[in-house]
C-alpha cells in the first residue's frame, strides 16, 4: 500500500514524523487534526470543549474518510496521514484505516510521553492545547501522568492491529521517518 497511516498515543510524534517523511523523503503528508482545524476554522480543543467529544469524533471520522479516499486515489509514490491519538476509537475509522492503508504505530514510553505533553501544556500558558487534558482544574505533572495512563490503558489495544510498530524513544524524527520508509517500501 502506498498510503501510510501514522497512529499512536498523544505526544508520540505522529505529526513530526509525517513532516520528516515529507521533508527528507519527498512523501505527500497530511495531518488529519490540522485539516479538521482548517475546515472548521476552530481549534480541536475548542470543538471538544464547546460541542463535546462525540461531535468531534463525527467530524474527525468524516475528515479521515475524505482524506484517505483522496490519498488512495493519488498517483504519487507514497503518502502519509497522521491521525489524532483517539481516531481509532471509532470502529469505522479503524476499519477504513486497516483496509486502505499501511498502519504504522509510533509507540512511546509513558515517561517520555509525559515529558512531551506536560512541557507542551506548560508552554501553552493555560490555553490548553491537548484536548485530553480538558477538565483538569490544576495542571500538575501528577494529574497529566494519571490522564495519560488512563488513555494508554483505554487505547493501547487499538494500536496492536497496526502493520508495524516503532518505538520512538531516543530517536529523532528523521531516524523514525527512515524506519517508516524502510518498513513500508521493502515490497515496492
Amino acid at each position: 500500500m502506498r498510503v501510510v497511516s501514522l497512529v499512536g498515543l498523544p505526544g508520540s510524534g505522529k505529526s513530526t514524523v509525517g513532516k520528516a517523511l515529507k521533508e527528507f523523503h519527498g512523501w505527500f503528508f497530511v495531518d488529519s487534526d490540522e485539516e479538521i482545524e482548517k475546515k472548521t476554522s476552530r481549534k480541536i480543543v475548542n470543538i471538544i470543549r464547546e460541542d463535546g467529544e462525540r461531535a468531534f469524533r463525527a467530524i474527525e471520522s468524516g475528515m479521515i474518510n475524505e482524506l484517505i479516499c483522496a490519498l488512495v486515489n493519488r498517483s504519487e509514490k507514497f503518502s502519509a496521514i497522521s491521525l489524532g491519538g483517539g481516531a481509532l476509537t471509532s470502529k469505522e475509522v479503524c476499519a477504513l484505516v486497516l483496509k486502505q492503508t499501511c498502519v504504522v504505530y509510533l509507540d512511546i514510553t509513558h515517561e517520555l510521553q509525559l515529558e512531551r505533553v506536560f512541557k507542551e501544556e506548560l508552554e501553552s500558558k493555560g490555553r490548553g492545547v491537548r484536548p485530553l487534558l480538558l477538565g483538569s482544574s490544576v495542571l500538575s505533572k501528577d494529574t497529566v501522568s494519571e490522564k495519560l495512563a488512563v488513555i494508554r490503558a483505554e487505547r493501547g489495544k487499538l494500536f496492536e492491529s497496526a502493520n508495524y510498530k516503532i518505538l520512538t524513544d531516543c530517536k529523532s524524527a528523521e531516524i523514525i521517518a527512515r524506519e517508516v520508509v524502510d518498513l513500508v517500501t521493502k515490497g515496492h
